[in-house]
């Protein structure tokens, strides 16, 4: 016959032993993905791949399986979609030119419709014409291979 406290130390045993490895797995792949986050790294950063690693080892038969899911799904979406910047940035950190020059009009006719605490209606379409021209410009500078002049931008 086993004893009491055999029993109890094989029950123990079983249980420190059990372990849920796809809640670790889960837990690994959340806390590299936050602290990648953190760092303000992009989904097509090769550091994402052990996150994914980490969230396919989740089986579907997990309480986890959804959450790992849709987090693995957020990751490859990011990594398929190109996320357009608002107003683009040359390759030396700064707007081009142009987009500056357009932007400062767009300043200068917002203070000229607001003037005198009433609104110039001709300066308010002038302002919403600018405005759309720097939005053009803005499409242009970031995303050159969608326009057939390729975009026509020179940083200095």
């Amino acid at each position: 016959m086993v004893s009491r406290s055999a029993v109890l130390l094989i029950t123990t045993l079983l249980f420190t032993s059990c372990r849920d490895e796809a809640a670790e797995a889960f837990a690994r792949a959340d806390l590299q993905y936050r602290a990648l986050l953190d760092q303000a790294a992009r989904p097509e950063d090769a550091r994402f791949d052990a996150v994914l690693s980490e969230l396919k080892k989740v089986p579907a038969t997990s309480r986890h399986f959804a959450a790992a899911q849709k987090l693995l799904r957020g990751i490859e979406a990011g990594r398929r979609t190109q996320v357009r910047t608002p107003l683009a940035l040359g390759p030396n950190g700064r707007r081009a030119p142009a987009l500056e020059a357009q932007l400062a009009a767009c300043a200068r006719l917002a203070v000229i419709a607001a003037s005198d605490g009433g609104v110039d209606q001709r300066a308010l379409a002038g302002l919403e014409a600018c405005r759309k021209q720097a939005e053009q410009l803005e499409l242009r500078f970031s995303h050159p291979e969608e326009y057939g002049d390729g975009g026509e931008h020179h940083d200095e």
